[in-house]
């Protein structure tokens, strides 16, 4: 299974981060195969696992800092599933607002190891809750109608969502019964934010709650998304192409538990599980490991450094397997065919 998003490369990767110089190479590299930004290896190896943190935007950034660091330190990539508009109320470009953690993207941006990648817009849940209970807002004054008379563009906050004909679904979904209009404009405004405020253009997409419907395809095609990334039970697909974007369905492989006991023994099980899916996968397939970064803070918010080194440990086994690469969504053979080759 596999993802997608986007990298931002340098122009001579380091050898210490897992890619080859593209200046002075040497005898040994001259004829060896070029493994894009966004993929570290452990070996000559063909499984790759991805790492997906979503939520970026929630939570407290120290937490967001000392799992990135732990990425750093063990040279394993990562996909940060950044929400544009974390606030549904608040009007205007928020992660110019959120300059703590804007500042700290920005210090990482051009690191390959982090891909940035646009998880809705505003992460409300409207299929269980219908309409934002605050005031609407309107098309800034010089803002383009981008898709017909029902859609218009919002310069500040968000639209009125789906009616009240969705509330009280069963699921979550940010997405899910919207007309199209607004869902391309909810998802084109945290895009057009994400450019300003981080210099990115993400091309990999994540449904909030895992969950869109063909509307939602349409328009994250439409917009230059090149990957959707999201949940077995939202298309009922695992790679497909569907309605012009490939869309992957992870399996259920999470991190996070009530505390620090249930750590021990989840974290047990997942090594457990993320081995025997490994050792059943093919050459190219990928393993989809999602985790939130705040479920890494203790209950007064901060940091748990028992969880943090149960996840250093994890990664360590993984590597320990000598059959792994890691990758970002966007470096995998889903989106790069050439990389089963490796």
């Amino acid at each position: 299974m596999l993802l997608a998003a986007l990298v931002n490369v340098s122009a001579t990767a380091q050898t210490s981060s897992g890619f080859i110089s593209s200046s002075t190479p040497t005898a040994a590299s001259v004829n060896a195969p070029v493994i894009p930004a966004g993929v570290t290896s452990t070996s000559t190896a063909k499984k790759y696992v991805v790492f997906r943190d979503d939520d970026v935007y929630f939570g407290n950034l120290s937490a967001l800092q000392a799992v990135d660091q732990v990425h750093i330190e063990e040279n394993v990539p990562v996909t940060l599933a950044i929400i544009p508009h974390a606030n549904p109320c608040g009007k205007g470009n928020e992660l110019l607002q959120n300059t703590s953690v804007t500042n700290y993207l920005l210090s990482i941006v051009n690191n390959p190891l982090f891909e940035f990648a646009q998880h809705g817009y505003n992460h409300y849940d409207y299929a269980e809750n219908g309409p934002l209970n605050c005031s609407a807002s309107s098309a800034g004054v010089g803002v383009p109608q981008v898709v017909g008379p029902a859609g218009p563009y919002y310069e500040h906050g968000e639209s009125p969502g789906p009616g009240g004909q969705l509330v009280g679904a069963t699921f979550a979904s940010e997405f899910y019964g919207r007309p199209y209009a607004d869902q391309y404009n909810a998802i084109k405004q945290g895009r057009e934010d994400m450019i300003r405020a981080l210099g990115v253009a993400p091309t990999t997409f994540i449904p909030p709650f895992d969950s869109g419907d063909q509307n939602t395809l349409k328009a994250a095609s439409a917009l230059g998304f090149t990957l959707y990334s999201t949940g077995p039970g939202d298309f009922n697909v695992n790679d497909a192409m569907l309605d012009g974007i490939m869309v992957q369905a992870s399996a259920s492989f999470g991190i996070g538990w009530a505390n620090d006991t249930a750590w021990q023994t989840g974290m047990s099980n997942l090594t457990a599980k993320t081995d025997a899916a490994l050792n059943s996968a093919t050459a190219g397939e990928s393993l989809v490991v999602a985790y939130h970064f705040w479920v890494f803070e203790k209950p007064d918010g901060s940091v748990d450094p028992a969880r943090i080194a149960l996840f250093k440990q994890y990664i360590d086994h993984l590597k320990s397997r000598g059959d792994v690469r890691f990758s970002t969504l966007g470096g995998q053979p889903l989106m790069n065919p050439f990389l089963r080759l490796l």
